[in-house]
């Protein structure tokens, strides 16, 4: 019997790879419609583009992950033109950026357990966390919101720094990731669990929110 699962297991995962695959029918726009498309390449580098968020100068902003050496957040105007800031660490694991209430980029960083700030001059500051943070948004109460990962915890930051956790009413029996969290329509903080590593089959990914 566990034979015939563990084969059950793994056909459903080749028809899943499959259908990631499989050919996708092709979009049809309607007649008359135009939809330009520009791409901008960055430095050539061996670098993993991240995220991207609008920032508060009018500029695109992202984080860039590079594995041979520092992490860096760029900067994109409207036009092309692309600036580079590089982090204070090596592998940092930048990931999840958002225009923050007080006219700065705000950025997580997993490697080092850090939050980090950007003023658009691209002034660097960082706050230490217990955990590594994941996904993060501005809220609408002035604050910033993230995700941390493996506690199943949401963390809220004011813009200067001061911390506050909020773990969720499923632990400590919950074997669910935070991965992204973001400001609903409803005033409220929206944020997604994923199951954790090695409970994709006993475990369901959830949506839920928290109030500001």
């Amino acid at each position: 019997m566990p034979y015939v699962l563990g084969s059950l297991g793994i056909q459903a995962l080749l028809l899943t790879h499959l259908s990631l695959i499989l050919p996708k029918p092709s979009v049809v726009l309607p007649a008359g419609s135009t939809h330009a498309i520009t791409e901008f390449p960055l430095p050539p580098q061996p670098s993993l583009l991240v995220a991207i968020t609008k920032g508060p100068d009018g500029n695109l902003w992202f984080t860039e992950q590079n594995p041979f050496s520092s992490d860096e957040i760029g900067r994109i105007t409207p036009s092309g033109t692309i600036t580079e800031f590089p982090l204070p660490s090596l592998q940092s694991g930048a990931g999840s950026i958002t225009a923050g209430p007080d006219g700065n980029l705000w950025f997580t960083e997993s490697g080092r357990d850090t939050i980090g700030r950007m003023s658009p001059a691209g002034d660097i500051a960082e706050f230490r966390l217990p955990n590594g943070p994941v996904g993060i948004t501005a809220g609408p109460d002035g604050n910033l919101w993230f995700t941390e990962s493996g506690r199943d915890t949401i963390g809220r930051m004011s813009p200067a720094g001061i911390i506050t956790e909020f773990s969720l009413p499923s632990l400590p029996t919950a074997k669910r990731d935070l991965v992204s969290i973001t400001a609903g329509p409803d005033g409220n903080l929206w944020f997604a669990e994923s199951p954790a590593p090695g409970t994709y089959f006993e475990t369901s990914a959830t949506v839920g929110w928290i109030q500001p």
